[in-house]
């Protein structure tokens, strides 16, 4: 299990909410076929986020990536580019994936920008 912990920021901006940590582990779960993360919130409750809630494209059309998962997906874009021959399906769906990526073709439209994390 990989823990990610920071201090949140109060100002509940886009980018941080008030999330105080991340769980990630081997073995995630889904919901609906998205990927799912256990997030412990600063007033101490924990609930199953969706990653659609974590990364996504505002009304503006600005990409948001929370501080706290970004590390995450870094860490799974550079799994998938070192086996890119493993099985693997979507972050967003069931689909597989090939070739080293995250997103199947039918989620890379609204989530594709993922892909170019760094």
């Amino acid at each position: 299990m990989t823990t990610i912990t920071a201090n949140a920021d109060t100002e509940n901006t886009p980018e941080t909410y008030d999330i105080s940590r991340i769980k990630n582990y081997r073995s995630l779960p889904r919901t609906n076929g998205e990927i799912s993360f256990d997030v412990e919130w600063v007033l101490g409750d924990t609930t199953r986020e969706p990653l659609s809630n974590l990364a996504y494209t505002d009304e503006n059309g600005d990409e948001v990536v929370n501080i706290f998962i970004k590390p995450i997906l870094i860490d799974f874009k550079r799994t998938a580019i070192n086996f890119p021959r493993n099985r693997r399906n979507c972050l967003f769906c069931s689909n597989k994936v090939h070739n080293g990526n995250l997103i199947c073709n039918g989620d890379t439209e609204e989530y594709g920008w993922l892909e170019l994390l760094n």
